[in-house]
């Protein structure tokens, strides 16, 4: 039963990583083709991982006795994800909550299956998208505020992210 659930979330992963990675993907490679087709396909496949998402967090949690941080980490997350799904108003929740749900469900699905390989390339994958959304706020931030100088934010905040990352997942 417990490699069912682990599968249900691996399989939530690659729709909710396509999802996540278009916007800031787009917002920082703006001259790229296909934008159109990703905003469209942004929807569905968010409701595919949703609909992985369902049962292995129904399974976690008949199973599971001690609400431990990664149980309550994952339900704060879904409970954003659904709100942004549902809502105009929670739609900037979809970023942060679909990358902890990244980060919980890698790291805890690759410790126990024990694939620390994979991990390491779910980790390069969520330290991409995350310096992704961290230079879409460095632009932002830039443009808003002419006193803050290019790049700044990014040469603070993305070593500190990584380091952060690689002892969650290590």
């Amino acid at each position: 039963m417990n490699t069912i659930n682990y599968w249900l979330s691996l399989y939530a992963l690659l729709p909710l990583y396509i999802v996540l990675l278009t916007d800031p993907f787009y917002h920082v490679f703006s001259k790229l083709p296909g934008k159109s087709f990703f905003i469209r396909t942004r929807k569905p496949l968010l409701m595919t991982s949703f609909l992985f998402v369902l049962p292995h967090a129904a399974l976690t949690l008949s199973h599971t006795n001690i609400l431990t941080v990664s149980v309550i980490t994952g339900f704060i997350a879904l409970s954003a994800l659904l709100l942004a799904m549902v809502s105009r108003i929670f739609r900037r929740a979809l970023h942060p909550a679909g990358t902890l749900i990244l980060i919980h469900a890698s790291s805890s699905t690759m410790k126990a299956l024990q694939l620390y390989q994979l991990m390491g390339v779910l980790y390069l994958a969520v330290l991409f998208l995350v310096g992704l959304e961290v230079l879409k706020l460095d632009r932002i931030l830039t443009k808003k505020f002419q006193f803050i100088p290019n790049y700044l934010i990014s040469a603070v905040s993305l070593p500190t992210i990584s380091i952060l990352l690689f002892a969650f997942y290590f």
